[in-house]
């Protein structure tokens, strides 16, 4: 199954002067094309806040696509075993890698994506 995540992106509905019927919409239409959504997310016209909302979305469906978090392995037993139970299942949760390396894939990203065009 195909995913998606939706983030609108309003002034107005971001500080609750209106209501998102926009992104409601989106993700029923979403989903009755199959997809599995999350969201709505609503942010205001600010681009880092838009920044932050693209990545943390990006970090969620690459770690759900990726199904993988290698730190436990790159860490080792004895180096989680000397960690707090929670931090230890932070890093070697689902989103903790996928975060870690959104930031660098986006820009790479950005960088083939302006050389080819």
């Amino acid at each position: 199954m195909s995913r998606a995540h939706v983030i609108t992106v309003s002034d107005r509905a971001s500080a609750k002067k209106m209501p998102d019927e926009s992104g409601p919409a989106l993700v029923r239409l979403l989903k009755q094309g199959h997809f599995e959504v999350s969201g709505p997310d609503v942010v205001p016209d600010n681009q880092k806040k838009i920044t932050d909302a693209i990545v943390a979305a990006v970090a969620t469906l690459f770690s759900s696509f990726l199904g993988y978090n290698p730190m436990a392995t790159l860490l080792g037993k004895h180096v989680l075993a000397g960690l707090p139970a929670g931090q230890a299942h932070v890093l070697t949760g689902r989103t903790f890698f996928p975060g870690l390396i959104t930031g660098p894939f986006h820009t790479a990203l950005v960088y083939a994506f302006i050389r080819a065009a």
